[in-house]
């Protein structure tokens, strides 16, 4: 069964310092609402010196090239977790995250059942960690059928849900603007609220197919999947 699309649009948003501190304000008044934003982006409570350090940049623009609200059938994946520490100062090319795909996509070979090229980064969110913990990251392949889990591996049945998906485009370094898109954009104006984490069972993820070829191709594709319901 494939995934249903309900509704979808071809945004192209442009990021500038003023929204920047519109989003980070709204993090902020909801975060424990909202739970953790994405993998790159949780900051302590901060003053305005501290705000404006962390929104003085060039505007720049977020290539999202779609964004569709779809129904997800559950579906079965293998793969390596890891609890994930993120060096703030390192881009998402070189952080924990990178580190842990580039041992996985070595050993993507030993798993049986292969569904094609079908890649994913799962996330269950706590919401109660405090910002800037520790949290689980799996990066995993999907398969068709079972199969004996090679060593050090661990198979996710992730459930079906309802997800909003934004289709970012561009070199893996720009991804944490995406995130911080649906936090910040997205999520405060629109008629949804994130379902994922610990308490639903549900998967927030990227997804990665043959549209992604390298961190630095301006032109790779990834697929967000943030589990919503309505609010």
């Amino acid at each position: 069964m494939e995934e249903i699309s309900i509704a979808s649009s071809s945004p192209f948003f442009h990021y500038s310092t003023i929204a920047c501190r519109s989003y980070v304000h709204t993090l902020f008044g909801s975060s424990r609402k909202a739970g953790r934003l994405g993998y790159f982006s949780r900051y302590p409570r901060i003053n305005n010196v501290q705000l404006n350090g962390i929104c003085t940049f060039p505007t720049i623009s977020i290539m999202i090239i779609e964004t569709k609200i779809v129904e997800k059938p559950a579906f079965s994946v293998i793969g390596i977790t890891e609890t994930i520490h993120i060096d703030p100062s390192l881009p998402p090319s070189e952080n924990a995250i990178a580190k842990l795909w580039g041992g996985f996509v070595k050993r993507i070979p030993e798993i049986p059942g292969l569904l094609g090229w079908r890649s994913f980064g799962l996330m269950l969110q706590n919401p109660d960690n405090p910002p800037g913990a520790p949290f689980e990251y799996t990066a995993a392949a999907q398969i068709y059928e079972d199969g004996v889990i090679p060593e050090g591996m661990t198979r996710i049945e992730v459930p079906a849900a309802l997800y909003i998906v934004l289709t970012y485009r561009g070199p893996l370094d720009g991804i944490r603007d995406a995130f911080r898109h649906f936090w910040g954009h997205w999520s405060p104006n629109n008629p949804y609220e994130y379902d994922g984490g610990i308490r639903t069972g549900k998967y927030e993820f990227e997804f990665y197919d043959q549209r992604y070829t390298r961190p630095d191709d301006p032109n790779s594709e990834i697929d967000l999947y943030f589990p919503i319901r309505k609010k």
